[in-house]
């Protein structure tokens, strides 16, 4: 019994088998896509500063320290490969187009115009609540003295609904670190000093760690309570 093989037709059948197989492809990609939520990280606003040497620091480094953190907070978030995390560039055009000063960033109304403006369904407002950096010892031998610094940072970010203006959650996190630094006095005009890193870099290094952990925490929790999303307390009440 002779069996007859169609080549053309077997052809056929793999192009159309590779076709379904790139369809499917591309729709999980865009599934995947779609459930990572689309958020916008706006600017760390400043808190309450206290003590005369941190509100000192904070007016020369604050500014600078405030940008990194948002940085640190935003690659963290993409890292994490749960968020579409808006560009930043986006944000910054948004605010020039509508004249708004640095300061409108932390208004609720303008905030949450801005998110509806470049399509981002959640903003992700911040704030540095706690600031310290003291001097935790001083010991010195001779003309040698060992001084040790600290750093304390406290931060909390709103996870806030654009369409509805409501605070859905909040999230606190905080980070503390030291350091130990050698000092030599010498004859004058010599001196040195022997210098580890900044307490405050690494302090802010843990907070941020600790704040896109449980900011992923926080949407899982609300992604599988959706009541959850009903709960929370209106921005501009």
């Amino acid at each position: 019994m002779a069996v007859s093989i169609n080549v053309a037709d077997g052809v056929v059948t793999m192009r159309r088998l590779a076709v379904v197989l790139l369809l499917l492809v591309v729709s999980a990609s865009v599934v995947y896509a779609n459930e990572r939520p689309l958020v916008a990280v706006m600017p760390f606003e400043e808190g309450r500063i206290e003590g005369e040497h941190n509100r000192r620091w904070w007016q020369r480094e604050g500014a600078a320290l405030l940008d990194a953190i948002r940085e640190a907070f935003t690659d963290q978030l993409i890292a994490s490969g749960k968020f579409r995390v808006l560009e930043r560039s986006r944000l910054d055009q948004v605010m020039k187009e509508l004249q708004l000063q640095a300061s409108d960033w932390f208004d609720p109304g303008y905030a949450v115009e801005i998110g509806r403006l470049v399509g981002a369904p959640f903003l992700l407002m911040g704030t540095v609540t706690k600031f310290d950096i003291r001097e935790t010892a001083q010991i010195g031998v001779g003309n040698i003295t060992w001084q040790g610094t600290g750093a304390e940072i406290a931060l909390r970010v709103r996870i806030v609904e654009t369409e509805t203006a409501i605070a859905l959650a909040s999230v606190f996190a905080s980070g503390t670190a030291s350091s130990g630094n050698l000092f030599v006095r010498l004859p004058a005009p010599l001196s040195g000093s022997l210098q580890g890193g900044s307490p405050v870099d690494a302090a802010v290094h843990h907070a941020v760690l600790e704040l896109a952990e449980k900011v992923v925490a926080a949407f899982e929790d609300l992604q599988s309570s959706p009541e959850l999303a009903t709960a929370g307390m209106s921005l501009t009440d």
